[in-house]
């Protein structure tokens, strides 16, 4: 299957299935980047264009080292000995949806011997009379897991995560007290152990490791929690204990 978007004399053809490419562009008949006619496309490489993700250019070896882990990766490039432009350029992806103006298309990954990490990648493609747009998103999926709570005794609970989304409500309780935690921020630590006596309820404003998250890079940092504070800027939160007895 391929789409077509059109918009005066500028054309855009794409081909989902193979690796969500455009296999090309043509503005009055002219093409602007190396263009073949979608029915005719028999190689990503003769396209205009494809999405390398999650990484570009090469692994060497096809031996991924990360965090002192080794990770063997498929060979995908002929009789080349490394790992080429990941998975996202020789898997179909998945039209979400698409008019004559524009395009969504989506490839999950749920992580192989290609990219052992799980994520979804989108493509938003779209184009106006004299100007066409690409964006590129991708989403750790191996970050980020639904939880559907903890509902269980203390006693046999073994936890040590911090919960993303969280409601902001905790009840504990026992054959003495009941107590509701409640706060105002949405992350939740929560840590313990069937060996320990107690449990620790920890309401924080961002991840784990939030700034090991992003050196260098240019971070979501409302996904994160992290809250920038300018010269003078102020911020607080709270946390209330109500307290029953049995």
């Amino acid at each position: 299957m391929s789409l077509t978007l059109r918009c005066a004399t500028l054309v855009c053809e794409l081909k989902p299935e193979l690796g969500s490419c455009i296999a090309g562009l043509w503005s009055n008949g002219i093409s602007v980047v190396q263009s073949t006619a979608a029915d005719q496309l028999e190689s990503v490489r003769q396209s205009g264009s494809f999405p390398l993700v999650p990484y570009s250019n090469r692994i060497a070896r096809a031996l991924l080292n990360w965090h002192g882990q080794g990770y063997p990766l498929h060979k995908n490039w002929q009789l080349d000995p490394h790992s080429i432009h990941g998975v996202g350029w020789d898997r179909p992806w998945a039209v979400v949806s698409h008019d004559a103006a524009s395009a969504q298309l989506v490839l999950r990954h749920p992580g192989d011997a290609s990219w052992p990490f799980a994520f979804e990648a989108t493509q938003n493609i779209a184009r106006s009379v004299n100007s066409f747009h690409l964006n590129l998103g991708i989403c750790n999926l191996e970050e980020y897991a639904a939880s559907p709570g903890l509902d269980a005794p203390v006693a046999d609970l073994q936890v040590d995560h911090c919960f993303d989304g969280w409601s902001g409500v905790v009840q504990l309780a026992d054959d003495t007290l009941a107590l509701r935690i409640s706060s105002s921020l949405r992350h939740l630590v929560v840590y313990t152990l069937p060996s320990r006596e107690d449990i620790a309820i920890e309401p924080v404003s961002h991840v784990n490791n939030a700034m090991g998250h992003w050196p260098g890079g240019n971070p979501d940092l409302a996904a994160l929690g992290v809250v920038t504070l300018q010269p003078g800027a102020q911020f607080s939160c709270a946390m209330r204990i109500d307290i029953q007895h049995h």
